[in-house]
């Protein structure tokens, strides 16, 4: 646990050429690796990279810039926005 933390911390230092693994872009939205293939396939979420046979990640760069338009698909969120738009 005490790796991810320090992944994370360090993440904003990271160049946008670098790439995190998925367990990292997991902890930074908050959302389960299942979710996280999901967005990669219907082209919410960039594609993650494959760096070597058993290795998969995200470029860094394109994990930013998901992130500025980035908006939670939990229930919470969507009945909000819903009773937002109603008023």
């Amino acid at each position: 646990m005490a790796k991810l933390i320090d992944q994370l911390a360090e993440f904003e230092s990271l160049p946008d050429s670098a790439h995190v693994r998925p367990a990292i872009v997991c902890a930074l939205l908050g959302c389960t690796s299942t979710t996280i293939w999901r967005m990669t396939v219907d082209g919410r979420m960039p594609k993650p990279k494959k760096i070597s046979e058993k290795v998969t990640g995200f470029h860094v760069g394109e994990l930013r810039a998901f992130m500025d338009r980035f908006k939670p698909v939990t229930g919470k969120y969507d009945s909000a926005e819903k009773k937002k738009k109603a008023k």
